[in-house]
């Protein structure tokens, strides 16, 4: 253990990379890494899940290239389909710096200053638990949107990530304290993504700064990426259920304070009428009661959508 942890003392940042079959991308993803100007030491964890088209062999180019900055971990077999939690727990084994940031495979990173920035940011400012930043979502080569959230650096409430349904920051974008990351709550553990309950954790326990310099590229529709499967439509509505579950789980672990936000994200998911068979109307009718009209965590359309939908289904028939 004391060697362990005078290793580790110095290093500032160890970044989180999973990567399968991205050999279109896997290259420009790495370059984002090693480009990077800091004055501390930073890591980056690239775990191959048994890659066939030729991103190991890029993978390990780069590892051989570059030794103390890319640091493989290679599968044999594809452990995601198999256990995918004991994956992201070896993974998340190795993320020993005092921050964390994340780029998967088919994402880069386009500014050289991107990490020395945040940590500069997050060093001055201990209060703060993440700091994120703008991002361009590309398609085909092409940028079809910019997530700026504002053209001056500002905070970011816990309300305004449970709104966001975790596409209110690209996790690309993120930088932040690794001890949060090692001690997930039971809802993140819970739930069968990652990127929207490790937002509210981090929202929960600290300040959140966003800044507005665009310094990541987001691939929409990367093959094996989420965005394609939500194209597909693919998303088994188990996915769905689960966001449910797991969210009544954080309503319950921060005692009612978000209730309303949380509820309201909730039905949201499943608002169209013609789905209303997904669950018993009475189940509908007791969720939809959560949701307070008088709250100030939603605005004026969100509440008059959801009292909308309710009178729907208490006066439609059963």
């Amino acid at each position: 253990m004391g060697n362990s942890l005078y290793l580790h003392a110095d290093l500032m940042v160890s970044v989180r990379c999973a990567t399968y079959n991205h050999a279109p991308y896997i290259r420009q993803c790495l370059d984002g890494f090693v480009m990077q100007k800091t004055n501390f030491r930073f890591e980056v964890i690239v775990h191959d899940d048994a890659s066939t088209d030729g991103t190991t062999d890029v993978v390990r180019e780069y590892a051989e290239r570059y030794p103390d900055i890319i640091k493989p971990m290679y599968e044999q077999t594809n452990q995601y389909s198999v256990d995918a939690k004991g994956m992201n727990e070896r993974i998340n084994s190795r993320l020993v710096g005092k921050y964390v940031a994340i780029c998967e495979g088919d994402d880069y990173w386009t500014d050289p200053d991107k990490l020395q920035k945040q940590v500069d940011f997050l060093e001055t400012h201990p209060d703060y638990s993440m700091c994120y930043h703008a991002v361009n979502y590309i398609k085909d080569g092409m940028v079809i949107r910019n997530d700026r959230l504002s053209e001056k650096e500002c905070d970011v409430s816990v309300v305004q990530m449970i709104r966001g349904g975790g596409y209110f920051c690209s996790t690309n974008s993120l930088c932040f304290k690794q001890n949060l990351y090692m001690n997930p709550p039971k809802y993140k553990q819970m739930a069968d993504t990652g990127d929207f309950p490790l937002q509210i954790h981090l929202a929960l326990n600290g300040k959140v700064r966003y800044m507005p310099e665009t310094m990541a590229c987001y691939r929409v529709m990367a093959a094996g990426g989420w965005s394609a499967k939500a194209n597909k439509e693919i998303i088994p509505m188990a996915h769905f259920l689960n966001m449910k579950e797991w969210m009544q789980e954080l309503n319950s672990e921060t005692k009612g304070r978000f209730q309303s936000v949380i509820y309201y994200f909730i039905v949201s998911l499943f608002f169209h009428p013609t789905k209303k068979k997904l669950f018993p109307r009475q189940e509908y009718l007791s969720l939809f009661r959560k949701i307070s009209i008088f709250s100030r965590d939603l605005p004026l359309r969100s509440k008059y959508r959801a009292l909308k939908y309710f009178l729907f289904f208490k006066w439609s028939s059963k």
